[in-house]
């Protein structure tokens, strides 16, 4: 790679690290229980999602919604081998990390 290309990665890199922090005053809010929210739950299904971050915001402003970021229910049992077979995951999208399965954090027993 030639030395432009790397230092504008070097610097797109470092914006998405600015990007990803959360904005002051913002706080986490979830309108329902991840347990309820992982019973509900069919493959396929969307969930909208209003994201604390700073680029979160700029979506939101840009596009005059309330949400800033979706995500796609795959199932349960999919991702790494350490994963149980009945937890809940999702497919995102990271603006650092790239396309991610994410499992939805629910209590054991539940």
């Amino acid at each position: 790679m030639n030395t432009s290309k790397a230092f504008l990665r070097k610097i797109g890199y470092r914006l998405a690290e600015y990007l990803s922090q959360p904005r002051a005053g913002t706080a986490p809010l979830a309108t329902s229980r991840p347990e309820q929210l992982a019973a509900a739950l069919q493959p396929g299904d969307v969930l909208l999602v209003d994201g604390s971050s700073r680029v979160s915001g700029v979506i939101k402003y840009l596009t005059q919604s309330s949400w800033s970021h979706a995500a796609l229910f795959v199932g349960a049992g999919y991702g790494s081998e350490d994963q149980n077979a009945d937890e809940k995951v999702l497919l995102e999208v990271d603006i650092l990390e790239g396309v991610r399965l994410v499992r939805i954090p629910v209590k054991v027993g539940q």
